[in-house]
Formats: structure tokens, sequence, C-alpha cells
């Protein structure tokens, strides 16, 4: 783990709240929704939230495809994980021209993950909009609750293999070989058996799925 500065009030793990975030982002192609059942959905992406302190690492290479960055500020593992999720499907689902989640995937093709997580911190378009929907969910959230141990993580598939992006953790962990028909469940098995058989009695366990709109075929 790395030291984090800063105090921002979390985001509310609300698909509402993440698919109007991912459009002010510039990506309007992507749709959020809580999952209420672990099923074999077509789905290829997931930000799973967990409230953990259990931090680990995978020996496995990781590809040089995946976009990954560090989360600098506390409470913005909601930011994290959002452009985790939309800087790593741009081959499926392409961000607006000239829009923020555009311009920040050129400025930081070719950075580390720590200087990534200055480039988000130092964003001010990006600052502007977690200060906004910090307050755009159901429920309020000060930056000095409890609650506020909660996380946010995503799982990605990239290079047909399957990834866990923390932002706390110093890089990403390969999960191994996966692709959009086992995914499900390979998420599943990681979540119920890793995070969830380390903290049975933790309830605060949740998820939220995203899934890329397809164009209709005349």
């Amino acid at each position: 783990m790395h030291a984090m500065a800063g105090n921002f009030s979390p985001i509310e793990s609300s698909p509402e709240v993440f698919g109007k975030y991912a459009k002010q982002l510039g990506q309007y192609d992507v749709m959020f929704e809580d999952l209420v059942a672990w099923e074999d959905w077509a789905y290829d992406q997931i930000v799973y939230y967990r409230d953990s302190d259990v931090k680990y690492t995978s020996p496995k290479k990781v590809s040089p495809k995946v976009w990954f960055a560090h989360q600098r500020v506390r409470n913005t593992c909601g930011t994290v994980a959002l452009l985790h999720l939309l800087n790593n499907i741009t081959e499926k689902a392409i961000p607006e021209d000239g829009s923020i989640l555009e311009q920040m995937k050129q400025k930081s093709l070719e950075a580390t993950p720590e200087e990534r997580g200055k480039i988000i911190e130092k964003t001010h378009e990006i600052k502007e909009l977690h200060a906004y929907f910090e307050s755009e969910g159901q429920t309020t959230i000060d930056s000095d609750e409890e609650c506020v141990l909660s996380h946010y993580v995503t799982f990605v598939i990239v290079d047909g293999e399957l990834y866990e992006l923390d932002g706390a953790l110093n890089s990403p962990v390969n999960h191994g070989k996966a692709n959009s028909k086992n995914f499900m469940k390979r998420v599943e098995e990681i979540v119920h058996g890793t995070f969830m058989a380390m903290e049975p009695d933790n309830l605060a366990f949740a998820a939220i799925v995203a899934s890329i709109n397809q164009p209709n075929e005349e």
C-alpha cells in the first residue's frame, strides 16, 4: 500500500451515480446496475465494493495493456475504480473525442501507476466531478464516518486475463485466464472464496455490474 493525502467524501454505491459520472467523463456507451444474484449474465466488467483491510498481491505477470493507477487521495476509490473500468474498455467503448476520459487516457498512456495517480489528483475537472457526485446518491456520507472504510475495486478482463484493480495496492492482481462466458463465475469465486471467506460475518458486500451498449443492427 501507499500513503494517501487529502480527504474527500466517498461516492455512494449506486448504478445511477456511476452512470451519470461516466457520462460526465465522456463515456456514453456503458450501463450500470446492481448485481442482485451471481448469474451467468453477459457482462464483461464489474465494480465490486467491499469493506475490508485485507490486501494481497499476485506474482503473475501483468499485461502492459492494463491501465492501472494508484489512489492518492482518501475516499476517492469510487472515482479510481470507475477510471480503472472505463480506461480498460476503450477498445469496446470509445470515449467522446476531447472528453475528460479521452484526454486523460492519451496523457497517461506511458505513465506509471503512481504518475497516473498524480494525474487524477491534479485534474481539476475530476476533482470537481467527484465533489459533485459525493452528494448525488440517496444517502449522505460524511468523510469522517466509519463507513468510509468501505472500498471499491474493479474486475475487468484484459488480454484474456481477469484482473482485480485496486488503487490502494501497488499493482494489479492477475487472477489468470478468463473470458466473457466465465467472467461472472470467476469473479464470484474470488469474491466468495477470498473476500467473504476472510470476513464471513461482514454483510457490507455489494456489486455493480457494467455492460456496453450494443448498437442495433439493421
